[in-house]
């Protein structure tokens, strides 16, 4: 994850790494976002990502290392939040997964009203042979009311956003209280996608 962090035009920081519990933590720019990625089990390749949406740096930090405290068994977990190891093991696993338990902000729809009632969300990219990138997003509301109204909205903006954003492209579908999104497009688009389908978190 942290090699990879180059490719997407994430920053590194300049002072290198800071040692908590023998995991190497990096200060990060996520695209503008102050973020923190660190190496959770080096045999694995398993890291961590945090980014605190209004915090600083030293707050982003203490995220990956709450992180980290879960990944060692030393706190709990964010995925034994009800539901949210679910959503994980419904969506195909890419090179990152992000996860979020706030999400009713997030502009996923693309109409600035965010995702009210939404309780979960994962996104996860996937990089294919043709330098495409496969961006798989499931919601989880707490209701098929609050579901089936975004759904409609979507539907309403699906076409403005694939124009928008130059996807090759981009289709959702109901699936029980859960909202599922998939878009395609190529690796440039990565940062427009990115915002779209997690707010910068």
């Amino acid at each position: 994850m942290i090699q990879l962090s180059g490719g997407f035009r994430l920053e590194m920081g300049q002072s290198g790494p800071e040692s908590y519990n023998n995991h190497p933590i990096y200060e990060v720019n996520i695209l503008g976002n102050v973020s923190a990625l660190a190496t959770a089990n080096f045999t694995t390749g398993t890291g961590v990502a945090a980014i605190h949406r209004r915090g600083t740096a030293e707050e982003t930090v203490e995220l990956a290392k709450g992180a980290l405290d879960a990944f060692d068994g030393r706190a709990d977990q964010l995925l034994d939040l009800p539901g949210l190891a679910d959503l994980v093991g419904n969506i195909p696993s890419g090179f990152v997964t992000a996860v979020l338990s706030q999400c009713e902000d997030i502009p996923l729809i693309g109409d600035g009203d965010g995702l009210p009632g939404c309780s979960g969300l994962v996104a996860s990219p996937t990089v294919t042979s043709g330098d495409l990138v496969v961006f798989q997003v499931l919601v989880r509301f707490e209701g098929q009311q609050h579901a089936k109204s975004a759904l409609q909205r979507a539907n309403d903006s699906l076409a403005d956003q694939r124009e928008k954003y130059g996807f090759e492209d981009l289709a959702v579908r109901l699936e029980g209280n859960n909202l599922r999104v998939q878009a395609i497009f190529g690796v440039p688009k990565f940062e427009d996608a990115y915002r779209l389908f997690t707010g910068g978190f």
